[in-house]
Formats: structure tokens, C-alpha cells, sequence
């Protein structure tokens, strides 16, 4: 699960053009005559005119490459572009299709903070690229529509916001571009939930593609993947299944393609903070330029990857006085918000956490999801460092806001740091990385209960698919302070009556999941039994899914408060529509210490109706000191689990006899 990501270059930072030789150009002649024969071309290498390195040092410097678009047999040849520039008395008309992102949303003039699309929109920043580079060569038309989007749907706005409806588009094809540059489908993403759905988005953008391929003017055309989506968790999830119904409209039009989604995501992932989670900020429409810039003037259309180092740095972080800008690399010149901070240290590093952030709370005030850029290494996240409480120093200024839920995507470990809730019962969701909890951490709420901790992943769209989903690295939570509704150690989903479309996920055989809790609370206190009602604590050691024969799961109990009951399984609702998850990994469950409130420790939680899973595996509960807080609450039971033993202390072995009536399900052993 855990793999390497990659960075890419600073957006602001640009090449200067390098004259080809006479022998570069001849190559290149013989390259666009294979290429246009269908035959096998090479990938010619334009040297920078300088190194480029990211400023934290991150990124080896990644030569820039004509890539091979999508289209089968064919490279994007740059010169066809230039050529055509030299080829015309006037000027080259460029024409950019899009929605709010072309039409230049959020975008600012720097110098005086003003929105305006005029200075700041990607199509005039395109188009003072191009003057530099070429001369007054271009001219670069902005045809974006907010708002506008690909598809139908059965919207009742089609008539005005389908962007073949809008007058943009109507004066475009009066206007008969030279050159197409179309980026749309971030406002269709709500509407693609299955393949149907799909199958209509790439359809409508076909034919938009193609009545645009039929003007006199034979335009050569460039599809561009949307941009990255931070607003919602589903939305960032469907991001390629969207992507691969335009690359498929694309293809089928024989145009070119070039993948913006994956040149920007890992700027945009923290960028976008910035403005509103949807839009770039005037920064950010200026690295947008620049990415289409280098597709159609160098044929840089595709993804290179490059290799994140391993590194140990130390960013500060402080949205009061920080900037996006800044590396953070002193308390005194911090970076703004935690999206920024966790870029920096992508190879690892410690986040100093020294005055106040929200991490979902963009720059506009924009309340979001906060969804972590992948990180390769271990980052701790502390508010002491260097000998400094900045708990204290900032009279309890510096904290972490929690205005929606958290969606980690590497290895963390938090320490001496405090979370502030600002909504009631928001996810905390690890994703089954190693996310630790270590000593310090202090939760509070402003309203309503505490974050629920979820060890595995939240399931949320059914582009979730079972292979997403399933656990295939060993990995371990661990809680040692720190104040929680409840914990879900495997995947989890809202509770529902209703047939789920959604995949469950899996632990893989060979597979081992951990949690260790030496302390914290876990707040949530049983309703009812805990059996047979919909209430109380789903405190577990895995959640909804399946284990594969060969998977094993532990649970640690050595300390700290749980409120309400532990679960080897909670709740497997929502049902699946076929089928129930297979449980034939082994479950242990061994309590050292720390106090369990509820009605005790049960293999599987169960709720009248719910379909119960099938269960082959084994379940070893140990108890090496009474944990109960009450004694009449107490059960301890396997069921359905037929191939379970219970261990049991000298020091607990009354607590066979409190749980008589359940205790048979097991095979009792007494230390």
C-alpha cells in the first residue's frame, strides 16, 4: 500500500527555449515522418538552460521529455505547433474551453489582491508565455463558461450551463480557432457514480470534440484532464473514472491529450487550500500556464514520475502569520496551512505545529474536507520542539482546528499536539497507514462529541473497489492519548438498512493489522445491550470487512478508558447486495489493562435483521487483568466463532464464572 510518490517541479519556474541545430531539426523532421507513418518514434530530450531543484530540495530534477500523448502511434510533435506559427502572416488564434477554472474563478491580481480574470486567468498567463517565446505570434482567446460542464445528466440548467449550449461556445465556432485547448468535467464529478453514467459523459464529450474537430478552420485540438478535487472526499475519489471517460472521448476523436490531472495533483493538493478547494489562486492559474504551456510549445503532455528522497526536515507551521510560499523553515517564517507543510515533507520530517491551523479551512474561508498529500516517510506532527511548548509560548494559540474530517495518506505520528474539534463526531480516517497517537495529545470540542478513528478507510463511492479497499501491507494503529468517539479498526460506512453498491474491502492473506491502545478515551457508552439495538460503541478490531484465510488482526488493550463494549466485528451493515464478508483470518484480542465500561468483549456485534457474516477463522481472546469497570454488565462471547479459546489469568478467573451464559462459546484455558 505504502508506495513512492513523486513531486513535480515548481510551477513558477519556467525554461528558456533552445534554439535545435540543423541536425536537431533534421531529426526532428524524420521523427514527425515516422510518427506520421504509425511507426515507433524515440523521446528527444530538450536540455534546461539551467537546474531547476525544488527549494526544500526534494526533487531530483526531472528532464523534460516530448511524452507520448494517448493517441495510438503518434507523438505529439512540438514543431507541428511552432510551425504553425511560422507558416502565417497573422496571428495564430488559441482558443481555451473550459468552465470556472479557464474562465479564471478565484484568480487574483498580486498586486493588489483583487480578483481579476483579466490579469490573472491561465489564458493570459498562456498567452504572455507565448509572447515571450515566440513573439507576437499568438493570440489567446479565453472561452470559459463558470459553471459549465460536459453532460446532460438531466440537469434543468442544461439549456445554459452545458457548455455546448453557452454563447462561448457559439462564438467559437464563429470565430474558428487554429488551436483548442479544452478543460472541462469539474462540474460533471457529482453525476459519475456508475458506468453508465460514464458512458454518457464520454458520449456528450465526444461530440463536442468532434463538431469543434469539423470547424473550416481544422483545429488542432488538446483534451486536458481536470484538475484535482479537494471539496468533498467522494469528488476526489472519482477523479479517475472521470479522467478515463474524457481520455476515452479523446481517443475516440484522435486528438491529443494532455494529463493535466497528474502534472498538477501533487501541487494542487496543497495549492488549492489556498483558494477554495475547487479554484487555483492567481499562484496557481500562473502553474497551470505553465503546464499547458510546456505540452503544446515542448510536448511535455504526459506524467514523469521522479523519486521523493528520504529526508528529515522541519517545517513550522502557523496560518496567523505563515505564507504557502514559505518552507517554513523557522518558527518566525512559517508556511500557512498543514496541506503546504505536508508537501514539504513528502520524504519525511517533523511538523512543528506553532500557532493556530485548520487544515480544512481554505484561504477564503471555505470550510472543506482536509484530504493529506501522500507522503513516502513517517511525519511527526508536534507542537514541541527545539525546547519550546508552543502550546504555551502562543498562550494555547497553537492547535489544530478540526472543521471536517481528516483523511491521511502516509505514516503519522502525533505528539504533544492539541486537536480541537469544531463539529461533532468527524472522521479521523488512517487509511491503514501506521498512525500513532503518542503521549500529549489533547482532544477537546467546541460542540457536540469527538472525532471517530477510523483505521482503515472510508468508504464513500463505489469507485472504491474491493482491491482499493482491502488492506495488503502490514500496519498498526497505535493510541496512547488522546480523546475519541469511538474506533473503527477496518473500513467503515454509515450504518443503513439499505443494499450497499459499495465493495467492502478485505484483509489480505499473509496480512497482519494492529492496534495497540495504551491509553486515551473512547468515549461512546453502550445503548442498551449493545446486541440487539442500534446504539453504542463500535470500538473494534476490524470494521467492515472481510479477512482472507491467512490475515490476522490484534487488538492490544494495556491501558486507557473504553466507555462502551469492544467488538472483534461490529456492525456489517449496509448490506452488500450479494453475498456477506467472508471472516477466515484470525482475530486476537488480549487485554492487559486499561477499563472497559460497556457490556464487555464480544466477537461480533449483532443487530436484529442484520445478515451476518460467514465466519471460518479463529479468535483467541486473552485477559491478563480485569478491565470491566462493572461487574454485571460484563459478557464475553464468540459467537458465531466456533474455533475460539479463551485465555484467562489466575487473577481473572472468576470472570468465567460472571460470564457463564456466554463463556461456553469458548475453550477455556486458565493460565
Amino acid at each position: 500500500m505504502k508506495k513512492l510518490l513523486s513531486l513535480l517541479l515548481a510551477g513558477t519556474m519556467l525554461f528558456t527555449f533552445v534554439a535545435c541545430s540543423n541536425k536537431q531539426e533534421e531529426a526532428a523532421k524524420k521523427e514527425r515522418k515516422r510518427a506520421t507513418a504509425g511507426q515507433d518514434t524515440t523521446t528527444s530530450t530538450k536540455a534546461p538552460s539551467e537546474e531547476v531543484v525544488l527549494d526544500t530540495g526534494l526533487l531530483t530534477p526531472l528532464d523534460k521529455t516530448y511524452a507520448k500523448s494517448n493517441k495510438a502511434d503518434l507523438v505529439y510533435d512540438p514543431n507541428v505547433f511552432i510551425e504553425l506559427a511560422n507558416k502565417t502572416d497573422g496571428k495564430v488564434s488559441i482558443a481555451c474551453v473550459g468552465d470556472s477554472i479557464t474562465y479564471g474563478t478565484m484568480a487574483a491580481d498580486p498586486t493588489d489582491g483583487v480578483a481579476d480574470i483579466t490579469t490573472a486567468a491561465y489564458p493570459v498567463k498562456l498567452q504572455k508565455q507565448l509572447n515571450a517565446r515566440f513573439g507576437d505570434k499568438f493570440k489567446v482567446t479565453n472561452y470559459g463558461h463558470a459553471g459549465a460542464y460536459i453532460a446532460d445528466f438531466e440537469r434543468s440548467n442544461a439549456d445554459t450551463l452545458r457548455y455546448c449550449n453557452t454563447a462561448e461556445y457559439l462564438k467559437l465556432r464563429k470565430d474558428k480557432p487554429e488551436v483548442v485547448i479544452m478543460m472541462l468535467g469539474t462540474n460533471d464529478i457529482g453525476y459519475i457514480n456508475d458506468g453508465e453514467s460514464c458512458a454518457e459523459l464520454e458520449k456528450a464529450y465526444s461530440d463536442l470534440i468532434g463538431d469543434i474537430k469539423a470547424l473550416k478552420s481544422n483545429p488542432i485540438i488538446f483534451v486536458c484532464t481536470p484538475l484535482v478535487r479537494v471539496t468533498a472526499y467522494s469528488s476526489y475519489l472519482a477523479m479517475d473514472a472521470l479522467n478515463n471517460a474524457i481520455i476515452r472521448a479523446a481517443n475516440s476523436q484522435q486528438v491529443y491529450v494532455i494529463d493535466t490531472y497528474n502534472i498538477t495533483k501533487e501541487y494542487f493538493e496543497a495549492a488549492l487550500y489556498e483558494a477554495d478547494g475547487l479554484h487555483p489562486d492567481a499562484d496557481g492559474y500562473t502553474y497551470l500556464a505553465n503546464t499547458i504551456m510546456d505540452a503544446v510549445a515542448d510536448g511535455l503532455t504526459e506524467y514523469k514520475a521522479g523519486e521523493v528522497k528520504d529526508t528529515n526536515y522541519v517545517v513550522y507551521v502557523d496560518s496567523r502569520k505563515g505564507t504557502f510560499d514559505s518552507v517554513g523553515a523557522t518558527p518566525d517564517k512559517p508556511t500557512s496551512n498543514l496541506a503546504r507543510a505536508i508537501d514539504l515533507c513528502r520524504g519525511g520530517g517533523t511538523i512543528v505545529v506553532s500557532g493556530p491551523i485548520n487544515p480544512a479551512k481554505t484561504a477564503s474561508n471555505v470550510t472543506r474536507v482536509f484530504i493529506a498529500p501522500q507522503n513516502k516517510n513517517k511525519i511527526t506532527i508536534t507542537s514541541v520542539y527545539g525546547g519550546v511548548d508552543y502550546r504555551v509560548a502562543g498562550n494555547g494559540s497553537a492547535k489544530i482546528t478540526l472543521s471536517a474530517s481528516t483523511y491521511l495518506n502516509g505514516d503519522f505520528e502525533f505528539t504533544n499536539v492539541n486537536l480541537e474539534a469544531d463539529a461533532s463526531a468527524l472522521k479521523m480516517v488512517c487509511n491503514y497507514n501506521n498512525v500513532t497517537f503518542g503521549k500529549g495529545v489533547s482532544c477537546s470540542v467546541k460542540s457536540g462529541g469527538h472525532s471517530v478513528l477510523i483505521f482503515g478507510h472510508d468508504v464513500v463511492s463505489r469507485w472504491q473497489t474491493e482491491e482499493v479497499l482491502s488492506c495488503k501491507e502490514d500496519c498498526t494503529l497505535t493510541v496512547n492519548s488522546g480523546t475519541f468517539t469511538y474506533l473503527r479498526g477496518g473500513n467503515y460506512r454509515a450504518v443503513s438498512s439499505n443494499v450497499s453498491p459499495y465493495a467492502y474491502g478485505t484483509v489480505k492473506s499473509g496480512v497482519t493489522t494492529n492496534i495497540v491502545i495504551s491509553g486515551g478515551t473512547f468515549e461512546r457508552t453502550d445503548g442498551g445491550s449493545n446486541y440487539n439495538t442500534s446504539g453504542g460503541t463500535l470500538t473494534s478490531a476490524i470494521g467492515q470487512n472481510g479477512m482472507e484465510s491467512g490475515a490476522t488482526a490484534n487488538l492490544t488493550i494495556s491501558g486507557g478508558k473504553i466507555a462502551g463494549a469492544v467488538f472483534a466485528v461490529p456492525r456489517l451493515n449496509p448490506y452488500p447486495a450479494t453475498g456477506t464478508p467472508t471472516i477466515a483470518g484470525d482475530i486476537n484480542i488480549t487485554v492487559n489493562g486499561g477499563s472497559i465500561g460497556g457490556a464487555g468483549i464480544d466477537y461480533l456485534q449483532r443487530f436484529k435483521g442484520d445478515k451476518q457474516p460467514t465466519v471460518t477463522g479463529g479468535y483467541i481472546l486473552t485477559i491478563n487483568k480485569d478491565p470491566f469497570t462493572t461487574a454485571s454488565k460484563l459478557s464475553v462471547s464468540a459467537a458465531p466463532c466456533k474455533n475460539a479459546t479463551l485465555n484467562l489469568a489466575s487473577s481473572c478467573i472468576d470472570i468465567a464464572e460472571w460470564a457463564k451464559d456466554t463463556v461456553s462459546t469458548f475453550k477455556t484455558v486458565n493460565k
